[in-house]
């Protein structure tokens, strides 16, 4: 978190904990949701052993990626200690769209009566090394949220009718995606 950045209030947190006998923890509860204070920190009391935080996803702002920290959260909460469960961070997601098409005549460009392709995968890794499989629908559009970043953006050829060759755009994009933006991949 960088000097500016706001804290996320408001958010609901799953707490979870393993202990083999949770009602023998008078003050501690096994599953409790807790929320977010003006701070963006939460509390819970557990028992000792090992734990899960989860973010509850609907409670978060609209529009958001994760750009911190794992969820769920694995935790070990020792007896008499306070166990940090570590920072979640969230950025407005980029967002990344394109278009494939059968270009019939080979010229690069999507003439009138060239049809769209449906059912085309193409393979994005965003700036957190997860890769997603995005498939074209029946327009041949295709888009994808991604946390903001570098990502790489993949045609899976394998999947374009037999006999296709690639005749505008590249097979494979890098680029670089700022929060809140909307790129046209090709």
């Amino acid at each position: 978190q960088d000097p500016g950045e706001t804290d996320l209030p408001g958010v609901d947190v799953v707490v979870t904990f393993t202990a083999d006998d949770c009602n023998a923890f008078a003050e501690a509860i096994c599953n409790e949701t807790v929320t977010t204070d003006a701070n963006g920190n939460w509390t819970a009391v557990v028992a000792p052993g090992e734990g899960l935080a989860d973010i509850v996803d609907s409670t978060l702002p609209a529009g958001v990626v994760q750009t911190e920290g794992p969820d769920p959260t694995t935790f070990i909460a020792v007896a008499g200690q306070i166990t940090d469960a570590g920072n979640d961070g969230f950025s407005p997601a980029a967002s990344l769209f394109g278009h494939i098409y059968l270009d019939s005549n080979g010229n690069g460009t999507q003439d009138p009566g060239e049809p769209n392709l449906p059912g085309v995968d193409v393979i994005i890794t965003d700036s957190n090394g997860n890769t997603t499989t995005v498939t074209t629908d029946a327009n041949g559009n295709w888009m994808l949220a991604v946390p903001p970043g570098t990502v790489t953006v993949t045609i899976d050829t394998s999947t374009l009718p037999d006999g296709v060759t690639l005749t505008e755009g590249s097979n494979t994009y890098s680029l670089t995606v700022q929060p809140g933006s909307s790129t046209n991949v090709g």
